[in-house]
């Protein structure tokens, strides 16, 4: 009876083939659905349309504003001068040396162009001197700058409050620091120059015992300079070989004459004695050659080091002399610019007033909200 009933229930709660599929759509799952989820981009239009008038103001007074505020800060003016020398990275390098930066305030009097009056005057609770804040501000940033443009050519700029010393300042700076960079080089030449003289009068100095105990050596053992080589045995065959020569022309020259005879006779003796000697003194002698050519390797020492000292005083002489000014060339002359690089105005403003574009927008929609639902407040 159960089966029966289940089996019933079924089917009455399954459609049958007749009766009609309904199919909801998303919209109707909720009683609320569709209302809010769509934007009306009318409407949107209409509410910024209705308060057209406070965008505007809103929008104009963030242009004004920021155009006025641009008026009141510090401008800087950028000039340039384009140049060709040789050591160009040298001269870049020098731009951020304070002591030649020193060196060109003091030596062109351009105090006045960067403190005021009452800065110039010496104080003397300061703890630094006018010249050295003048310094200062040329090492500040992107004051003083040396780099290739896109061009390759080498290129000063220099960025300053007053235009016109602005450009004053990038016509003079390459040719003084030409200048300055050349004389802080040849002061450290001069200093090697001296030291190099210094070293080679001690290196003759040290010369002469060496030069004195070597030719004292000679007078002592004069066969220390008759062969080349090095070793008694080389020397003992060789005036071996010398002596059997003469003992050879000797017989071949028997029947010659006497002069000849007697002159050949007292060179084989005199072989004969220098071969005895050495090999009697063999010891000695050994030590005394290696004493020798120690000697001679010391003085050789010195001399070649005396030719590299000579070489590079011959180098720093000719440095001094030469006259390096026609290597830098001027390609351009730079003028005092007219227009601040900063700060850059129009793009300031343009910000400026797309910011406030944006923000009126909001505070449209803001209010229009707020009204909604003050409206929606009063009616409940």
């Amino acid at each position: 009876g159960d089966g029966f009933m289940l089996s019933s229930l079924k089917k009455e709660s399954l459609p049958s083939e007749s009766t009609p599929v309904q199919i909801v759509p998303p919209q109707s799952w909720s009683p609320y659905a569709g209302e809010d989820d769509i934007i009306d981009l009318f409407e949107l239009i209409n509410t910024l349309w209705k308060r057209k008038l406070l965008i505007l103001v809103i929008s104009l007074l963030s242009l004004a504003g920021s155009f006025v505020s641009t008026q009141f800060l510090p401008k800087t003016y950028t000039s340039s001068v384009l140049f060709e020398y040789p050591d160009w990275k040298e001269l870049a390098q020098s731009v951020k040396n304070p002591i030649i930066l020193d060196r060109i305030v003091r030596r062109n009097q351009i105090i006045k162009k960067f403190l005021l009056p009452q800065e110039i005057s010496e104080n003397p609770s300061d703890q630094i001197s006018p010249y050295q804040k003048a310094v200062q501000l040329l090492l500040g940033k992107d004051v003083l700058k040396i780099e290739l443009n896109e061009n390759s050519l080498t290129e000063l700029t220099v960025q300053w409050h007053d235009p016109t010393f602005a450009a004053e300042l990038a016509n003079l700076l390459p040719e003084q620091l030409r200048i300055e960079t050349r004389l802080r080089k040849i002061e450290a030449l001069r200093k090697e120059e001296n030291q190099l003289d210094i070293e080679k009068k001690l290196l003759i100095d040290y010369q002469k015992p060496v030069k004195n105990q070597i030719n004292q050596l000679i007078s002592e053992y004069p066969q220390l300079l008759l062969f080349s080589r090095n070793s008694e045995r080389d020397e003992i065959s060789e005036l071996e070989t010398a002596l059997g020569e003469r003992l050879s022309n000797l017989s071949i020259l028997e029947n010659s004459s006497e002069i000849e005879n007697s002159r050949l006779i007292r060179e084989v003796e005199q072989l004969r004695e220098m071969i005895g000697q050495v090999s009697l003194d063999k010891g000695e002698l050994y030590l005394k050659r290696i004493e020798f050519d120690r000697l001679n390797s010391e003085l050789n020492g010195f001399n070649q080091r005396l030719n590299a000292i000579d070489k590079r005083i011959f180098e720093i002489k000719k440095f001094i002399s030469l006259d390096d000014s026609s290597f830098l060339v001027y390609l351009t002359e730079a003028i005092p610019p007219e227009v601040p690089s900063k700060p850059k105005v129009r793009l300031i403003v343009a910000l400026s007033g797309v910011v406030g574009l944006f923000f009126a927008i909001f505070l449209c929609f803001t209010i229009e909200f707020v009204k909604n639902f003050q409206n929606q407040k009063d009616l409940t």
